[in-house]
């Protein structure tokens, strides 16, 4: 199972829980299709007067996905978790982890797969630096060919 959640609308350490808990009832058979837009609906939701920009949008998606990362490893290896960005700040300290519950014991062994679509020039530079798997809509053999290399050489 792949779940498409969008960075956009999301707070990167209360999603890495979520997936956490995916993951140990998938036994690590899951997901993440990591999007970065925000539809104007979703915006309101969420109290964001307009919706960003799409380098602003891909800069917030690369923070989230670093901090997402930090997190993951914090909770496997028992660490305090701290980042201070541009975006997201954060100061946790091991105990406040869920490092010790089922979820966390089992991301010792499988973490969340990340899968990006990475159409844009920006996007296919987050799936190249993040992605596990890329995915495309690339109905030619030398377009793809030609995409999977310049992901590679990213």
């Amino acid at each position: 199972m792949i779940a498409t959640v969008s960075t956009g609308s999301n707070d990167p350490v209360e999603l890495a829980s979520r997936l956490l808990d995916y993951n140990l009832l998938s036994q690590g058979r899951f997901g993440w299709n990591v999007v970065t837009g925000l539809p104007e609906l979703s915006a309101q939701d969420f109290k964001v007067p307009k919706t960003p920009e799409r380098a602003d949008r891909y800069a917030r998606a690369t923070e989230f996905l670093q901090v997402y990362a930090h997190y993951l490893d914090a909770v496997r290896e028992g660490k305090d978790f701290n980042h201070s960005g541009e975006r997201f700040q954060y100061s946790l300290k091991r105990d406040e982890l869920p490092t010790q519950g089922a979820a966390a014991r089992f991301s010792t062994k499988v973490r969340p797969l990340i899968v990006q679509a990475g159409g844009s020039e920006q996007g296919r530079r987050l799936a190249a630096q993040s992605a596990d798997a890329v995915f495309s809509a690339e109905t030619v053999f030398e377009v793809a060919r030609k995409n999977r290399l310049g992901l590679h050489a990213m």
